[in-house]
């Protein structure tokens, strides 16, 4: 029964298109760190009395553990390749050796130094694609031989393309090369649930399929599931939807800064965001799951890449840039390591918000900002819409650029909020489009009342409006426009928190540490109870992974915390005079 059963399931498979892509694999043990706390008991209840200090340490991310992370790499680029240039690489050149050059796996001192790289960026676990075939397996004994003088460990993907007699030939390659126990350095092959695992890059189906196969060489591995453009939850690799974004779950996790609106063949609709980046690692961090597989070291060419590379001479959408908008080599390589050391996340300090992800809504129409259409297509128009084309077009990513200026980000295209051409004239439409370091693509927030903003263009000095300028539209799908400052609501916005990076460090001026009169924060049960209220304008809450949790901008003395959250969380304190005072407190 069971192997006319397999016999089904290979009419099925074969019968799939097979996917293209890559797959990464990330182990992570999340440990909180928690500082001590004063507890003194009053009314047989447990009570934080902290005053608040005058040196800040704000990151949230500084209490969690160093997790143990993982990556894929491209072991099949090299000068065996028919293609290869050894000066350029999809118009990059990698800093290896001490100078710039192609990636080429077949030079061992390059290996050498990409795996020293990848260590010293927090990487423990490193997959190696073998998604294109085995020809590759020697290196692959290379690496895992430094995996193991390194504390590192090897694993494999592969694809076995719906065949179960290619699945059972790739497990026994597997087996006796890296992972039983004749393999010269079996230990550096990582194993989960007690076996080693194949990373199976194939449709969900032939996954599920290759999940029932059973034979001695197949029964030796767990496998794990890695594809192509759609996100689910337990995924290995190797891109997202954007519509969706990593998906939460308690085994795995996938973060990337590759944004993948369609193939290769049109390479306008594929490219790198260090937004999108930040947002999947937050969601990651967030729900904690048991691994979390971080892009692929050095894949220039599907936008998963981290290395420091010079990525100059690429298509727009495979170069490296960061939060200014600049070409940079290492922006992608540093963020990385700051994600894998679980400590702050770094941002600019005193931004009116902070960096992160916000819904954007009109005071006047109360409607919310997204890309018309939904798709990733550099010139496509912002527009005002009570509905969403779907959930995540109406997210975008701020980063703080100094003095409140801000670059704003649709998160799922990755493209710069700027006027058409790079206009000054009033009237103009507003676009997303490719990264550059310029003011027309950077927005100066002026806080005219409690939440409330004003967004005015850095380069124009034109502000965010609802077409047409001078009277605007409460209709749904107006256009948004930069013109002429006025009076109107419709150039006011309100900043709709959805998580953010909690990375500042402020100094606290305007409220004294020197007497009686300034606020103490209390913590009874679970509620946080301020004694005095003087020059604080807004409160609030934040939890462990940056997201707002609370936010009350007619302050009471009291605020209860949902009993869904434990452990640290944050209490920024606005004052009047602009200034936020932070404080952290530990929910039981």
């Amino acid at each position: 029964m069971k192997k006319s059963l397999f016999q089904y399931f290979q009419i099925i498979l074969n019968s799939v298109s097979e996917l293209k892509g890559y797959f990464s694999f990330y182990l992570v043990i999340f440990i909180v760190t928690i500082t001590k706390v004063s507890l003194n008991a009053s009314n047989n209840r447990d009570i934080q009395k902290l005053p608040v200090s005058s040196e800040v340490k704000s990151s949230m991310g500084s209490v969690l553990g160093t997790p143990v992370y993982a990556t894929w790499i491209m072991v099949w680029v090299g000068s065996t390749e028919p293609w290869f240039n050894p000066d350029v690489y999809n118009g990059a050149t990698m800093w290896v050796n001490n100078t710039w050059k192609a990636t080429n796996w077949n030079d061992n001192a390059q290996v050498n130094e990409f795996v020293q790289n990848m260590k010293n960026a927090g990487i423990k676990i490193i997959i190696c694609d073998l998604t294109n075939g085995f020809n590759w397996m020697s290196k692959v004994k290379y690496i895992q031989g430094l995996c193991a003088q390194n504390g590192m460990q090897v694993c494999v993907a592969a694809n076995y393309k719906g065949n179960f007699v290619t699945l059972d030939t790739q497990a026994k390659s597997i087996y006796d090369n890296l992972a039983g126990p004749n393999a010269p350095n079996n230990t550096a092959y990582f194993q989960k649930d007690g076996k080693p695992i194949i990373v199976s890059y194939c449709s969900k189906l032939q996954f599920d399929a290759a999940q029932i196969y059973s034979s001695v060489t197949r029964d030796y591995f767990n496998l794990v599931w890695s594809s192509g453009e759609d996100s689910q939850p337990d995924k290995w690799g190797w891109q997202l939807d954007p519509k969706v974004g990593t998906v939460p779950s308690t085994d795995a996790m996938f973060v990337t800064s590759s944004i993948k609106w369609a193939s290769s063949v049109t390479p306008g609709l594929w490219r790198k965001s260090l937004a999108w980046l930040d947002y999947n690692f937050l969601i990651a961090r967030k729900n904690n799951p048991q691994y979390i597989i971080v892009g692929s070291y050095d894949d220039i060419h599907e936008r998963n890449g981290w290395l420091i590379a010079n990525t100059t001479g690429s298509d727009p959408g495979m170069q490296f840039r960061d939060k200014f908008g600049a070409i940079s080599t290492d922006a992608y390589y540093n963020r990385v390591k700051e994600w894998t050391s679980g400590a702050n996340i770094s941002s600019i300090p005193s931004g009116l918000i902070l960096d992160g992800c916000y819904n954007i809504r009109n005071k006047k129409s109360n409607l919310a900002l997204q890309m018309r259409s939904g798709n990733g297509v550099a010139g496509s128009l912002l527009e005002q819409s009570s509905t969403a084309v779907y959930p995540m077009n109406q997210y975008f990513w701020f980063y703080h650029l100094g003095n409140n200026t801000y670059r704003i980000i649709p998160l799922t295209t990755g493209l710069p909020l700027a006027p058409v051409e790079a206009s000054l004239l009033s009237n103009i439409k507003i676009e997303q489009n490719w990264d550059l370091d310029v003011d027309y693509q950077k927005w100066i927030l002026e806080q005219t009342s409690t939440g409330i903003y004003a967004l005015k263009n850095k380069l124009s000095g034109k502000y965010l409006d609802v077409y047409p300028a001078g009277t605007g539209s409460t209709v749904s799908g107006a256009s948004i426009i930069q013109a002429t400052k006025t009076s109107l609501d419709f150039q006011l916005w309100k900043l709709e928190p959805i998580v953010q990076l909690v990375s500042e460090v402020t100094e606290i001026k305007g409220i004294s540490d020197q007497n009686d009169s300034q606020p103490y924060i209390y913590l009874i049960d679970r509620n946080i109870i301020i004694d005095n209220l003087k020059g604080i304008t807004e409160l609030f809450v934040y939890n462990v992974v940056g997201q707002l949790i609370n936010y009350n901008h007619s302050t009471t003395e009291s605020i209860q915390i949902d009993n869904k959250e434990k452990g640290l969380i944050l209490i920024v304190l606005k004052l009047e005079n602009g200034t936020r005072v932070f404080k952290k407190l530990f929910v039981k």
